[in-house]
């Protein structure tokens, strides 16, 4: 079994780069064009990619987003005949690992090459490229004791045994939902098969259509080639649609239409093309507010909630928050080079206090600068984050209801006592919208329109 070296086709690097790569344990294969390349990666095959950094700015942005999609563990080198620092630092940017002159530097090429190929021999002897990710996404790797979490294993595991699909993943921003969504595909029978994830709210809602279905050439005015979309790179695997609640109703009705018939067509496409693809979907927003607004399908929402897995926030997982951060200071002590053996416990009780608006990805953060800033072997409560030790007392009010609403003689509307405690709640968390809006449980669009409503000002 050779090492497998992806390219584009490119005649100006082709010779340079076949006899730079002449061992044996080269296996070169030269792919017509990025979308040929997208589908090797997806499949697993592949661990080192040439591209030609040459390549327009958007298409060369464009081929780097969706290299990281589908295999996000490839080392990927842009090759140049023109290299300029400005394109060099534009291409690592986008993604790349590195920016090669050619021919300048095909020496270093190589020996990035043989270091991509010292990596891939360690891991050959595993079962499949995908063990890696198994013992990673391990559903007893996952951490946490509290019941939340526990229940939350519970039905990953039943999905596992049961390869249901669609699902739905429910919960905070920075509660792990992807996290439990690889735990689902990884520890399943198609863990070899591609995971390929999409952010709805990360692309643009008039291109996010041609990233799922794909196009056709000339289906609108910059597509130049035929390009597959994500459906077709996952056929086989799982798609996880994170950030669901946002997609636009209109595309919602396609998305629908692809999950129950098994089939789509490519914009400008004339076929169908069927596809076998788990759908996992994750969102943050209230769904069923969102249905009540109109802003999402009563249809969609029956069909992914087949089996839906609520997320708790950290603030109600107890003594994970503990676990949790010993673990990150074991793997940024490793990280960085440092030797923190503990938190006081005025540190930990700091952690248990907080709220957690972030969750775990705002508790591995400040462990992360805890860690780093750090000059002795113990975090304690001074070196925490001044806004985290003041944060506590945001939950100790919240959880002592302290919010005041005065009733007059003559009694008060549910409107004028409505407005006294969203601007109660606004002052309170320091008119941090997103978490007012988490602790109202409505939408931040649904807080914004009842504060413009109740003209309520910043004092």
């Amino acid at each position: 079994m050779s090492f497998t070296v992806l390219a584009i086709r490119e005649d100006k690097y082709k010779e340079s780069v076949e006899n730079i790569l002449n061992g044996d344990q080269y296996d070169t294969i030269w792919a017509k064009n990025e979308d040929e390349v997208i589908e090797h990666a997806a499949s697993g095959v592949g661990g080192l990619i040439l591209f030609d950094a040459d390549m327009p700015y958007v298409e060369r942005e464009n081929l780097l987003e969706r290299l990281r999609k589908v295999n996000g563990h490839l080392k990927v080198v842009g090759l140049t005949k023109d290299p300029t620092l400005t394109d060099a630092l534009e291409t690592l940017r986008m993604g790349a690992d590195d920016y090669i002159h050619i021919p300048s530097e095909l020496r270093r090429l190589r020996k990035i090459a043989d270091s991509a190929y010292k990596k891939w021999v360690k891991s050959r002897d595993q079962k499949t490229p995908y063990d890696g990710h198994k013992k990673r996404y391990a559903f007893d790797a996952v951490i946490g004791e509290s019941d939340g979490i526990k229940e939350v294993l519970h039905i990953a595991r039943k999905v596992v045994e049961t390869g249901a699909s669609p699902v739905l993943i429910r919960g905070e921003t920075g509660t792990g939902k992807e996290l439990i969504a690889r735990a689902i595909h990884y520890n399943s029978s198609k863990a070899d098969q591609p995971f390929v994830e999409i952010n709805c709210t990360a692309i643009p809602e008039t291109l996010l259509e041609a990233e799922l279905f794909g196009h056709e050439r000339g289906a609108f005015t910059d597509a130049k080639r035929q390009k597959k979309g994500l459906f077709e790179l996952a056929d086989g695997g799982m798609l996880f649609l994170d950030e669901i609640g946002k997609m636009s109703v209109n595309l919602q009705i396609k998305l629908l239409k692809a999950i129950e018939d098994k089939r789509f067509r490519r914009l400008g496409g004339t076929s169908d093309i069927k596809v076998k693809v788990n759908i996992m979907a994750a969102t943050n927003i209230n769904l069923e507010e969102a249905l009540s607004e109109g802003t999402f399908r009563e249809d969609l929402y029956f069909r992914l909630n087949m089996v839906c897995i609520e997320v708790p926030p950290l603030r109600k997982r107890g003594r994970d928050a503990i676990i949790l951060a010993r673990h990150f200071i074991t793997r940024f002590n490793e990280e960085y080079g440092k030797n923190v053996t503990a938190m006081s416990p005025d540190a930990e009780e700091c952690l248990l206090n907080y709220s957690w608006p972030g969750n775990v990805r705002e508790l591995k953060n400040v462990v992360e600068r805890s860690v780093l800033l750090g000059s002795g072997d113990l975090i304690t409560l001074e070196s925490l984050p001044p806004a985290l030790r003041s944060g506590k007392r945001i939950r100790e009010n919240m959880g002592a209801g302290n919010i005041i609403v005065p009733i007059p003689p003559g009694g008060i509307s549910l409107a004028d006592a409505e407005k006294i405690l969203v601007k109660s709640i606004l002052k309170i968390t320091g008119w941090n919208k997103s978490k007012a809006a988490r602790i109202l449980k409505i939408s931040r669009p649904r807080l914004a329109r009842k504060i413009q409503k109740y003209e309520i000002v910043k004092e």
